[in-house]
């Protein structure tokens, strides 16, 4: 009888164990796939906050720069705009600045900035200019 006892006891500890290292994993996981989905549900908010517009035609300016338009609700890095003209990256600006500027130098709503090109280096008729930023937000327009 006693030997029996102690056995029921050994395994009953062991059971412990077992369950013990099985919730000890699981948490782990649990709490790495809980950080994924909060840093992926803060891309997202950033990226439904963020908006921008190219609002002219150089072409129908008869100049060789783009503005575009924060139209989003996030204060933006105007450094970090990269410029794509029919697919391919644009390495050819000569400055991007903020014209509307409240003196702070912060692409904020409502703000519009200047992309301008190098001497030379027009734009042309049918040209595709996508303008996008790092969070993946972009515009197109069909010159």
């Amino acid at each position: 009888m006693a030997g029996e006892s102690i056995s029921h006891a050994i395994f009953f500890i062991s059971s412990m164990l077992i369950a013990i290292v099985v919730v000890v994993a699981l948490f782990s996981a649990v709490s790495s796939i809980s950080e994924s989905y909060v840093m992926k549900n803060g891309h997202i908010e950033e990226v439904m906050k963020t908006d921008i517009e190219v609002v002219n035609d150089p072409l129908a300016d008869n100049r060789d720069y783009i503005y575009v338009l924060n139209t989003g609700s996030t204060a933006l890095n105007a450094s970090n705009v990269l410029v794509f003209i029919n697919g391919k990256y644009d390495a050819d600006l000569d400055q991007i600045s903020i014209v509307n500027d409240d003196g702070d130098g912060i692409w904020e709503s409502g703000e519009m900035i200047q992309i301008s090109k190098e001497v030379g280096d027009a734009y042309q008729q049918g040209d595709l200019v996508m303008v996008a930023l790092p969070n993946g937000v972009t515009d197109t327009k069909q010159l």
